[in-house]
């Protein structure tokens, strides 16, 4: 059977350019699933099982719980400076689905679409019907200013820059903004793990700095708590929420409504919050400890800084080697480790925190990794950088 054009795009293993095994260990954005708060939680499902009723067990609610909506706009105005009615709030699965969904009703096939460069492939195939075009990243993030043209939508992740870790500083927030408005665009801001921060002070989301609804906020729980609980949000302008609500049902992109109950029972009481100061910690010290390892055992054939905030790190090369063939070799070892020249959409690799090195690297997840594993892969990437030397 032949899939039609739609369907080839989407079938596609958009994963495809980056990884060579996904099976293995210390993959970026995979949370540890030891810290994840099984009392605590399941308090909270027995509770949403014992008192959910009415039109949410059946089709109603498509927008989401109306609780979760409260507490969701609650926590976004506290923790990410974002003014927001819950009729905003839109509760999907995951922010991929959002994506997917932003994309089909936004973007019209060919029209352009400014994506970071390097940047998370997930964007990419969810708004790859659309003319892509590579926006630049270095130390302070997208830069608007070296792009040309009227782009109908802008995907960014500002708070934690996938893949460099980089936070976008606030000329540029602005400086994007005046653009997006000027081209009457529509930035697609991802804040899907901007809980983690680990140097500076918090920056509120892009979305609070906008002027005349020109920003959609997207979150999650796949990192702070797991992925596979399936639930996330975006936040969409009052002028587009009603109608993107009409899509949302017709589409089917919803979530389970035991685990929203269940997720607005366990922030509302306080639980959420405290699960967070303490993996916080956790996750921090395991960044550091990785940082420490990979620096001592890899000398100066790497650049890597210690992580600002989320759950993974990037290790840039210091010579041009090939990073599939180190990534590879990794896998070999049981690692899955993205390379980074796979990140890039136009294969120029220049772009980059740091202009003098290459890109070229891997991406190293840490969010469960003691001090013993982060030693071994320490001492695996030293070997796999030997035997590319010597290649």
């Amino acid at each position: 059977v032949r899939l039609s054009r739609q369907g080839a795009a989407l079938a596609r293993d958009r994963h495809e350019a980056d990884y060579v095994a996904r099976g293995g260990r210390l993959r970026p954005g995979h949370p540890d699933p030891a810290l994840f708060p099984r009392d605590e939680w399941a308090w909270a499902m027995r509770r949403a099982v014992r008192t959910l009723s009415g039109d949410g067990l059946l089709y109603g609610h498509v927008q989401g719980l109306p609780d979760l909506r409260r507490v969701l706009a609650e926590a976004l105005a506290a923790r990410r400076g974002l003014p927001v009615m819950p009729e905003q709030v839109h509760v999907v699965p995951t922010v991929q689905s959002a994506l997917a969904m932003l994309g089909r009703c936004l973007l019209d096939e060919g029209e352009t679409v400014w994506i970071e460069e390097p940047g998370y492939l997930g964007a990419r195939a969810a708004l790859g019907h659309g003319r892509l075009v590579p926006l630049p990243v270095d130390a302070e993030g997208a830069d608007a200013s070296r792009l040309t043209g009227v782009p109908k939508l802008v995907y960014v992740t500002p708070s934690h820059q996938y893949p460099t870790g980089v936070r976008m500083s606030l000329p540029r927030r602005l400086a994007l903004l005046a653009r997006a408005r000027q081209a009457g665009a529509l930035v697609l801001e991802d804040d899907y793990d901007s809980e983690f921060l680990w140097e500076g002070r918090q920056v509120p989301a892009l979305g609070a700095l906008a002027e005349q609804g020109e920003v959609i906020t997207l979150g999650t729980v796949a990192k702070s708590l797991l992925p596979g609980l399936r639930l996330a949000w975006f936040v969409a302008p009052p002028a587009l929420s009603a109608r993107l609500a009409h899509a949302q049902a017709n589409l089917g992109v919803m979530a389970n409504v035991h685990a929203q109950a269940a997720l607005a029972a366990f922030i509302d009481s306080g639980r959420y919050h405290r699960h967070l100061d303490h993996i916080g910690g956790v996750y921090r010290a395991r960044g550091a400890e990785m940082v420490r390892a990979i620096r001592a055992r890899c000398g100066d054939a790497v650049v890597v800084a210690p992580p600002v905030g989320g759950l993974q790190v990037l290790v840039r090369f210091a010579a041009d080697r090939d990073d599939r063939a180190v990534a590879a070799r990794l896998a070999r070892a049981g690692y899955s480790v993205p390379f980074l020249s796979g990140l890039y959409l136009s294969g120029r690799h220049s772009s980059g925190p740091n202009p003098g090195v290459p890109g070229r690297g891997i991406l190293v997840g840490f969010a469960a990794a003691t001090e013993e594993q982060a030693d071994m892969f320490a001492r695996a990437l030293g070997d796999a950088l030997a035997c590319a030397d010597g290649d």
